[in-house]
């Protein structure tokens, strides 16, 4: 199979007042989720760019870390230190709001990352080095980890086919299996992650500090690709469409951009 590598922007969604900080897709690519510094959560039309519901998610405090498990199931992270699991119902309801609130967990410290693995676990990291594991059904703690790294979590993101995940800090990569959180392969990345997605085929994108965006095959730890200046400023969250062939990003700017580019060799897999 083909990997595509993002190069260029294809289009960006202006409207929220607050630099956005967390940013996920829906798999059929017709909703994008966007969460920022005021603590709201809002959903733009992938197609038109229309900004279609605005919601309360973390308010006052920032919402931090959002991850979409299918059309209907939204995970958020925030300053307050909850995680908490969306539903989404009848949209043509109007005495009823679209999005409802179906559980909420706490982590200790600011939720910096969230991303679920299949659609029956969700992973949460941030501040003080930590990692968890709930239920998606029952919101129940599954497993956890004190400290996962040597500095703060600052980046989480999933396999989209098995019980992996990658989590950053400022100068390493970790792979985890789930739900045991046995470390599987690490690696440096020499420069600040702030952001990470994992590509259908086993591709890691990752925002910097600097705003540009790397690329990595996760396997062997060799860099793909640089995108220099990608976003302008920091490079706040990333997010693959599920045939990786797009990459969705938020940035301090205020701005979410999406990126299309030229496919190139699938990355080796290293045993």
């Amino acid at each position: 199979m083909a990997a595509p590598l993002v190069g260029s922007c294809i289009r960006s969604f202006t409207g929220s007042a607050c630099p956005v900080l967390a940013v996920a897709v829906s798999p059929q690519f017709r909703i994008i989720v966007s969460g920022s510094a005021d603590g709201l959560l809002r959903f733009w039309c992938a197609e038109s760019g229309e900004c279609t519901y605005v919601m309360d998610g973390h308010s006052p405090k920032r919402v931090l870390s959002l991850a979409m498990c299918d059309e209907e199931t939204i995970a958020s992270g925030g300053a307050d230190r909850a995680v908490r699991l969306w539903r989404r119902f009848d949209m043509e309801d109007p005495d009823n709001p679209p999005w409802r609130l179906d559980w909420h967990g706490r982590l200790g410290v600011e939720v910096k990352c969230v991303s679920f693995v299949g659609t029956s676990l969700l992973v949460a990291g941030g501040d003080g080095r930590r990692l968890a594991v709930w239920s998606t059904k029952s919101g129940r703690l599954a497993a956890e980890i004190a400290e996962a790294h040597v500095a703060q979590v600052s980046a989480l993101c999933s396999s989209p086919i098995d019980q992996l995940i990658a989590t950053a800090d400022e100068c390493n990569v970790h792979v985890w299996s789930v739900p045991s959180l046995e470390r599987r392969r690490s690696f440096a990345t020499l420069t600040a992650v702030t952001a990470v997605a994992w590509s259908c085929t086993d591709l890691l994108a990752g925002g910097q500090v600097s705003g540009s965006i790397r690329i990595w095959d996760l396997f062997s730890a060799q860099t793909i690709r640089d995108i220099p200046d990608a976003v302008g400023k920091v490079a706040t969250c990333l997010s693959f469409t599920r045939d990786g062939r797009a990459l969705v990003g938020g940035s301090a700017d205020c701005c979410v951009r999406v990126w299309r580019g030229a496919e190139v060799p699938a990355p080796a897999q290293v045993d």
